[in-house]
């Protein structure tokens, strides 16, 4: 969290004062990013300087915590920008072209509102996924409460070998005797 605040607080000052340009949308709220987990979304305007600047941050931000972006992961998602402008920007950042729209967590993010049809099978899917995750740490829970109880076990048999080697056949059997109590005749 604190190298995501680092890399938030350089793309702010990054942003102020220069020739950055904010995405549309994002102008209003002067929003150029946004995180969840290890997975970040850059927003800016398509031109090549706003792109320059966002990358420059995204650069200095490995400089400094030694991260790094899995270069097989990133996208790049453009609407109103071609021709040469696309293709430089395309080459500044090494990044696919996506297509729109793409899924987020298994919702699609497209720029028209999204139906409650979608969102229920999404909520669906994530209620499936939370009780798979649920029975999984349940099932993890059980498995090392018995591995416990095995190595409870191990020890108390490591422990009455060790005892047994150290006794004679008649201290052992007066051990087991107290232990268990008086054998009785079964006949």
């Amino acid at each position: 969290m604190l190298c995501l605040e680092y890399f938030s607080r350089m793309v702010k000052v990054a942003t102020n004062d220069s020739e950055f340009n904010y995405h549309p949308k994002c102008d209003p709220l002067k929003m150029t990013h946004l995180t969840f987990t290890d997975d970040l979304i850059l927003f800016a305007r398509g031109d090549v300087m706003s792109v320059q600047i966002l990358m420059d941050c995204l650069s200095n931000f490995d400089f400094a915590s030694g991260l790094r972006m899995n270069i097989l992961k990133p996208s790049l998602y453009t609407v109103g920008v071609y021709g040469k402008e696309l293709d430089d920007i395309i080459e500044l950042t090494n990044f696919l072209k996506g297509t729109m729209s793409f899924r987020y967590l298994g919702i699609p993010l497209a720029s028209k509102k999204l139906k409650v049809s979608v969102m229920l099978r999404s909520l669906i899917k994530l209620q499936f996924i939370l009780v798979l995750g649920i029975t999984h740490l349940y099932l993890m829970s059980v498995r090392w409460n018995l591995l416990g109880r095995c190595f409870k076990l191990l020890n108390v048999f490591c422990f009455l070998f060790s005892l047994f080697q150290r006794l004679s056949f008649q201290e052992l059997l007066l051990f087991v005797r107290n232990f268990f109590g008086a054998p009785k005749n079964l006949w």
